[in-house]
């Protein structure tokens, strides 16, 4: 049985970079990103009565970017849960995370990045952000700036 959603369990977005457009809150169930009894609440816009637009960055959601369209329905208990992607929105998510051995200028130097690069980004924790890349240009460059780091052994890097 899969665990409810309770304030041990559920990953949250503080400051969701769309919060303004922002009338909703919807919940993942992350047993399928390998997180089991694990969920991440996504601030959402209602488009219709189960359709809403992403106004969050994920953090551990996969296959979800700034703005895409998704369905989701009420389940058994009440809560409102990611059912699927109805419209990608061409956006892509890049994630950094620093490794625990990092020592504190790393820290301060990825924060820095994130900051010079201009582009909106999410921080879960003092070391690990989601970055939102409107297309495969800020892809790149966010590898390209991040990289010394990631070569470095310092952070990891994914692009989802």
């Amino acid at each position: 049985m899969i665990p409810r959603p309770n304030s041990e369990n559920v990953a949250t977005h503080r400051e969701p970079v769309w919060r303004d457009a922002s009338d909703f809150l919807i919940l993942v169930d992350l047993q399928a990103h390998d997180l089991p009894g694990h969920w991440e609440q996504l601030w959402v816009r209602r488009l219709q009565d189960e359709t809403f637009q992403l106004c969050c960055i994920p953090f551990y959601t996969y296959g979800l970017s700034l703005g895409d369209i998704v369905e989701a329905t009420s389940d058994d208990g009440g809560a409102v849960v990611l059912r699927r992607l109805v419209r990608a929105s061409g956006h892509r998510t890049v994630r950094a995370a620093l490794r625990r051995n990092a020592p504190e200028p790393v820290h301060s130097a990825l924060h820095e990045i994130v900051s010079d690069l201009g582009v909106p980004h999410e921080w879960k924790a003092g070391g690990f952000v989601a970055i939102d890349a409107a297309d495969r240009r800020v892809v790149d460059l966010v590898r390209e700036r991040l990289s010394p780091l990631e070569v470095g052994g310092l952070i990891e890097v994914e692009v989802g």
